[in-house]
C-alpha cells in the first residue's frame, strides 16, 4: 500500500474515529442520564418503604387506641405522593405501560389499606374481642402495598436495565467500529500487536465476569425458589442486578422468617386453648400444659406455680415441673417477694434474664449439669391478680415473638385458674351460710321451746303446744325426715321423704338405709363403717348420693344424729335432710358456663418484688419493684440487715431472730407479712422467703419474693370486723333468717329484725301493712300474685327464689318458704314465710350468663374469618362451618360422614404417609403446615392451619379439630414471582 494511501487511509480513520468517540460521549451521556433518573427513582422508592414500615411500626399504638387514624395512615399518604409524582413523571421508563399499571396498583393498595384501617379503628372501639382478625386483615393489605411497591420495583428495574441495555449496544457497536478502524490503522504500526493483544485479553476478562454474573444469578433464582435463605453465594462482580436479587433474597427471608413465626405462635395458641379446654382438673392441666409447653418452645426445664391461701397466708405452690434439677424443691411453696418467682408475683412483669445468678438454677442431663444461658419467668394473672408464675430456663436465648407467645397463653391459664377458683369460693361461702342458718335456726327454735315452758297457765301450755305443733308441721313439710334403728333399719319417713325417694311408707319400714345407696358403696367398707360409727353415737353432717326408687339419683344435704334415751343409752338414728339435687345442677351448669368462657377470656401480667439476704439477713439487692414498695433506694439498703423493714417489738422477739436461724439451715417462710416503709407507713405483703442452695446443697443465700396486699389485707380486716359485729348481732338476736308472720290474706303480723333490716324497714312501718308493699305494682295487680294468696289462705306452701323490692325500691333476690300454719283441726291460721338474701348470687349468675353470651358472640366472630372442620379419629367429618364448606364448595350433606380423603388427590389417599398422618392424629398429635387439598369442582386450594387433636377429662384422644385459611393466592405469587425471576436471569443471560 502507497505512503498516500495509507496517510488518506489514517486520516479518513481518524475522522470516523473522532465521530465515533463523538458518538460514545453521546451515548455516554444519554447512559448517565439513565443512571440518574434510576437515582432518583431508587431514593423515591427507600421513601416509599420508610414511610409505609414507619406507619406499619406504629400499629400496635393503633390497635390500642393510642394513636388516631389520621396519626397512622399519615406515613401511607406520604407513599402515596412519592407514587403520584412517579406516576406523573416524564421520564421514559415511568411512561411504560407495565410501569404505570404497577404504580397505579399501589396506588391503589394505599387507598384500600387506609379504608381498611379506619374500619378496622371503628371496629377496634366496639369489639371486646377481635384483635387477631383486625391485625390477620390490616397485615394482608400491607403485605399488598409492599407486594405492589416490590413489583413496581422490579417493572421500573425491568424498564431501565432495556434503556442501558440499548445504550450498551449502541456502545458496543461504535467500539466494534472503532476497534475495526484501530486495528486496521494499527496495522500499519508496529505496535499494532501489541495493542490487539491487550484487546482480547480485556474482552475475555469481560466475558468472564458476565459469565459469573451469570451463574451468581442462576444461584440466587435457584436458593429464592428453594426457600434458601441462609447459605453463601459468592458475588464475583458488583452491580445493579446482583444486588437487587440480594436486596430480594433479604426481603423474601424476612417475609418467610415473619410467616413461620406467625404460623408458629397461631398454631400454639389452637394448641395449648384445647388443653385448656380439655381438663377440668388444676393439678393435670398443670402437667399436661408445663409439659406440652416445654417441647413447643424447645427450652430445657420449666416449673408452673400457682397461687394458694393456707391459714391466712398467701403463697405460690410449685403445682407443675419439667427437668427441675432439685427434687426436694419439687412441692416448695414461694411467698411474695422470694426469689425472682416471688419478684415476678409482686412486679407483675415480665422478667427475662441472660445473666444467670450462680446456684440459682441448674440444667442436669446424663453428661452432668449447666447453668443455663437465659431464664424466663412469666406471671400469670387476671385483672391485675396474680394467680401463678411460670419459670422456663434455657441454654438457648428465647426470641422475643415466642415471651409474646407463653404472655398470650399465660393469660388464658390466668383465666382458668380464676374461675376454678371463683367456684370453689362461691360453693364453700355457700355452704358455710346454709350451715350458719340451720346453727340458728335450731338456736330459734331452742328458744321458742324456753318461752313456751315459762307460760304461766295450763291453758296457755297447751295453746302454745298447738302452735308448735303447727311449727313443726311447718319443718315437717319443708324438710324430709327418717328414723332408722342403731344398725340400719328403717322406723320411720315422713311425707317429704317418701316424696323425695319416691316410695310407699309400707315399702321401706323394716328395710335397711342401703336400699337408698348404690350396690357398690353399699358392699363398700367406707359404708359399714359409716353405720358403726353411727352405732357408737357419732354425727354426721353433709351432702350425699342417693338414689330413688326408679334409680334417680338425687342429692340431699342434712345430718345423721344419734339419740340418746334419757340414761344415755342410744336408741335410734334420726336423719333431717332436704333436697338440693335442683342447686347441685346449678351449680354444675354454672361450672359448664364458666369453663367455657375462661377459654376465651385473656389474662395480662403482675407485679413481684424481690430482695436478696446473706444467710445472717444482710441485704444483697433488691429490684425495683421492692424498692418503691417500701420507699427506698438501692443504696441505702444494700449491707443494712433486713430488720430496718420490721417493727421494733418483732426485731426484738425471739421468735424473729429464730426464722433467721432457720432460713439459714435451708428452710423456707411463706406467709403475709407487716413491714414498715422509708416514711414509717405499714404495708402488707404476701410472699415466700426460700433459700438458695450452691450444688453441694449447702445454703448460700435467701431470696424473697413477695407482692403488695396492703389494700387486702385492710378490705379483710374490714371485713373481719363486720364479719364479726354481724356475728355478734346474730348471736344477741339469735336469728340468721329472715321471718315474717301474715295472716291468711297476706296483712303483716309480725317480723323479726333480720327481714326489717334487709327490707329497710322499721317495725312499724310494716305491721298491718300488706304483703304487695314488697313487690311492684306491676306484679301486686296480676292474677298470678292473687292466686298465690288464695293457694296459701287454702294450706299450700310455696318455696323457691322471689324477687322482691325493700324500702328504697332496690330490687332484692331471696330465697326460702311461704309456710301455712294449721290448727289442731288442720285449718289454715296464718302463714309464716322463712328466706335469707341472695341477691349477690343471682347478680353472680346473671354476670356469667353475660359472659358467656359475650363469648359465644367471640366464638361466632371467629367461626366466620377460620374455616373449621370436625372429624373422628378415623377422619371421618362430623361437621364443618360455612367458611370451609364456601372453600371446598360443598353442602354440609355432601361431607358429614364423608372420609377426609375426598378433599385430597387419588395418590396422596393411598399413600402410607396419608395413612401414617390420621394415625399421628389418632394418638393425640397435633400436626400444622401448608397443604394442598381439591375442591369439589376439581380445583387445586392451598390452605394453612393445624389439625389438632380433642382430648376427654381422662387425656384420650376423642376427636380432630383443624382450623385453617385460604393461602391459594399467596402460592401463586410465589411461583409467579420464581417464574419471573428465572425469566430474567435467563434474558440476562442470553443478552451476555
Amino acid at each position: 500500500m502507497s505512503d498516500k494511501k495509507i496517510k488518506a487511509f489514517i486520516i479518513g480513520g481518524g475522522i470516523v474515529t473522532l465521530a465515533a468517540l463523538i458518538m460514545i460521549i453521546v451515548l455516554g451521556l444519554d447512559a448517565k442520564t439513565a443512571y440518574d433518573n434510576h437515582l432518583t427513582y431508587n431514593n423515591v422508592v427507600k421513601r416509599i418503604k420508610n414511610h409505609t414500615s414507619q406507619g406499619w411500626s406504629k400499629y400496635g399504638e393503633f390497635t390500642t387506641d393510642k394513636l388516631s387514624t389520621e396519626s397512622f395512615i399519615h406515613p401511607f399518604e406520604e407513599s402515596k405522593a412519592d407514587l403520584m409524582e412517579l406516576l406523573k413523571s416524564e421520564v421514559s421508563f415511568f411512561q411504560q405501560n407495565d410501569v404505570q399499571h404497577e404504580l397505579k396498583k399501589a396506588v391503589v393498595s394505599l387507598e384500600t389499606f387506609k379504608q381498611q384501617a379506619s374500619a378496622k379503628h371503628t371496629q377496634l372501639t366496639t369489639l371486646s374481642l377481635g384483635e387477631e382478625v383486625a391485625n390477620v386483615n390490616l397485615s394482608v393489605y400491607y403485605e399488598a402495598i409492599i407486594n405492589s411497591v416490590n413489583s413496581l420495583d422490579i417493572a421500573v428495574g425491568n424498564a431501565m436495565t432495556s434503556e442501558i441495555d440499548a445504550v450498551k449496544s449502541l456502545i458496543t457497536i461504535v467500539l466494534a467500529l472503532f476497534t475495526l478502524l484501530v486495528l486496521v490503522t494499527a496495522a500499519l504500526i508496529y505496535l499494532f500487536k501489541k495493542r490487539q493483544n491487550a484487546l482480547i485479553e480485556e474482552k475475555a476478562k469481560i466475558l468472564n465476569q458476565e459469565k459469573e454474573k451469570g451463574e451468581f444469578s442462576f444461584q440466587m433464582v435457584k436458593a429464592i425458589s428453594e426457600a434458601d435463605f441462609d447459605s453463601e453465594i459468592y458475588d464475583p462482580i458488583k452491580d445493579e442486578l446482583t444486588d437487587l436479587l440480594k436486596d430480594l433474597r433479604i426481603q423474601l427471608k424476612s417475609d418467610h422468617k415473619e410467616d413461620e413465626q406467625r404460623n408458629w405462635t397461631n398454631t400454639g395458641l389452637a394448641k395449648f386453648g384445647n388443653i385448656l379446654g380439655s381438663h377440668d382438673n388444676l393439678h393435670e392441666m398443670c402437667d399436661v400444659l408445663i409439659s406440652e409447653l416445654v417441647k413447643y418452645l424447645g427450652v430445657n426445664q420449666a416449673g408452673l406455680f400457682i397461687r394458694e391461701t393456707a391459714d391466712g397466708e398467701e403463697y405460690m405452690e410449685l403445682m407443675a415441673t419439667y427437668a427441675y434439677q432439685r427434687k426436694k424443691f419439687i412441692t416448695k411453696k414461694i411467698y411474695p417477694g422470694e426469689g425472682l418467682v416471688g419478684q415476678c408475683w409482686l412486679e407483675g412483669d415480665t422478667i427475662l434474664l441472660k445473666e444467670i445468678p450462680e446456684a440459682y438454677v441448674s440444667i442436669t442431663s446424663g453428661l452432668g449439669e449447666a447453668l443455663p444461658n437465659t431464664l424466663l419467668i412469666i406471671p400469670i394473672k387476671a385483672n391485675e391478680e396474680v394467680h401463678g408464675v411460670i419459670e422456663l430456663a434455657a441454654f438457648n436465648d428465647i426470641p422475643q415473638y415466642r415471651i409474646d407467645f407463653v404472655e398470650n397463653v399465660c393469660e388464658r391459664i390466668a383465666s382458668v385458674v380464676a374461675n376454678l377458683k371463683n367456684s370453689t369460693f362461691t360453693k364453700n361461702l355457700l355452704d358455710e351460710t346454709k350451715l350458719q342458718a340451720e346453727a340458728l335456726q335450731a338456736q330459734e327454735e331452742e328458744m321458742r321451746q324456753n318461752m313456751e315452758e315459762l307460760q304461766a297457765t295450763q291453758e296457755e301450755m297447751e295453746r302454745v303446744a298447738k302452735e308448735m305443733e303447727g311449727q313443726i308441721r311447718v319443718i315437717n313439710s319443708t324438710m324430709a325426715t327418717i328414723e332408722f334403728d342403731i344398725t340400719g333399719d328403717i322406723r320411720e319417713a315422713n311425707d317429704n321423704f317418701l316424696k323425695l325417694m319416691e316410695y310407699q311408707k309400707g315399702e321401706i319400714i323394716g328395710k335397711h338405709h342401703g336400699i337408698f345407696v348404690d350396690a357398690e358403696y353399699r358392699e363398700s367398707t367406707d359404708y359399714k363403717m359409716f353405720w358403726k360409727r353411727l352405732s357408737q353415737g357419732e354425727a354426721f353432717e353433709g351432702e350425699f348420693t342417693r338414689f330413688t326408687k326408679t334409680g334417680k339419683r338425687v342429692w340431699i344435704k342434712g345430718m345423721y344424729s344419734p339419740i340418746h334415751d334419757q340414761h344415755g343409752k342410744l336408741v335410734k338414728v334420726v336423719k333431717f335432710a332436704y333436697d338440693i339435687t335442683q342447686e347441685k345442677e346449678q351449680r354444675l351448669q354454672m361450672s359448664n358456663v364458666a369453663q367455657e368462657v375462661s377459654e376465651q377470656l385473656r389474662i395480662i401480667n403482675a407485679a413481684i418484688a424481690t430482695i436478696e439476704f446473706d444467710l445472717e439477713g444482710n441485704i444483697k439487692d433488691a429490684n425495683d419493684n421492692f424498692l418503691g414498695l417500701m420507699g427506698y433506694k438501692k443504696e441505702e439498703i444494700v449491707g443494712k440487715h433486713h430488720k430496718i423493714f420490721v417493727k421494733k417489738e418483732d426485731v426484738e422477739s425471739e421468735k424473729y431472730w429464730d426464722s433467721w436461724k432457720r432460713l439459714g439451715q435451708g428452710e423456707s417462710i411463706q406467709g403475709e407479712f407487716e413491714r414498715i416503709t422509708k416514711k414509717g407507713q405499714k404495708v402488707w405483703i404476701r410472699g415466700v422467703y426460700s433459700t438458695v442452695f450452691d450444688n453441694e446443697g449447702n445454703p448460700v443465700r435467701v431470696i424473697k419474693l413477695a407482692y403488695d396486699i396492703t389494700r387486702e389485707k385492710l378490705q379483710q380486716m374490714e371485713m373481719t370486723y363486720v364479719s364479726k359485729e354481724m356475728s355478734e348481732q346474730m348471736r344477741v338476736i339469735n336469728s340468721t333468717l329472715a321471718t315474717v308472720e301474715f295472716d291468711l290474706d297476706g296483712t303483716i303480723t309480725n317480723a323479726n329484725s333480720t327481714f326489717l333490716k334487709l327490707m329497710k324497714y322499721e317495725r312499724k312501718e310494716v305491721i298491718n301493712q300488706h304483703h304487695r308493699m314488697f313487690v311492684s305494682e306491676e306484679e301486686a295487680s296480676t292474677a298470678n300474685y292473687r292466686s298465690f294468696w288464695k293457694e296459701l289462705g287454702k294450706g299450700a306452701n310455696f318455696e323457691g327464689e322471689f324477687k322482691r323490692y325493700n324500702k328504697d325500691g332496690e330490687a332484692i333476690w331471696i330465697k326460702g318458704v311461704y309456710s301455712c300454719i294449721k290448727d289442731n283441726d288442720g285449718n289454715p291460721v296464718r302463714v309464716i314465710k322463712f328466706v335469707y338474701d341472695i341477691t349477690e348470687e343471682v347478680k353472680q349468675r346473671e354476670k356469667i350468663k353475660r359472659e358467656a353470651k359475650s363469648s359465644q358472640e367471640q366464638l361466632r366472630l371467629v367461626n366466620a374469618t377460620i374455616a373449621t372442620v370436625e372429624f373422628d379419629l378415623q377422619g371421618n367429618v362430623l361437621n364443618a362451618n360455612d367458611k370451609f364448606l364456601f372453600l371446598m364448595e360443598y353442602e354440609a350433606h355432601e361431607v358429614i360422614g364423608k372420609h377426609h380423603s375426598m378433599f385430597v388427590s387419588n395418590k396422596m389417599s393411598g399413600s402410607k404417609a396419608y395413612e401414617n398422618f390420621w394415625k399421628r392424629l389418632a394418638d393425640g398429635e397435633h400436626i400444622d403446615g401448608e397443604f394442598r387439598r381439591c375442591t369439589k369442582s376439581g380445583k387445586e386450594v392451598w390452605i394453612k392451619g393445624i389439625y389438632s387433636s380433642v382430648n376427654d377429662e381422662k387425656g384420650n384422644p376423642i376427636k380432630v379439630m383443624k382450623y385453617v385459611y385460604d393461602i391459594t393466592n399467596q402460592k401463586r405469587q410465589e411461583v409467579e414471582i420464581g417464574r419471573q425471576l428465572k425469566e430474567l436471569v435467563e434474558l440476562r443471560v442470553k443478552r451476555n
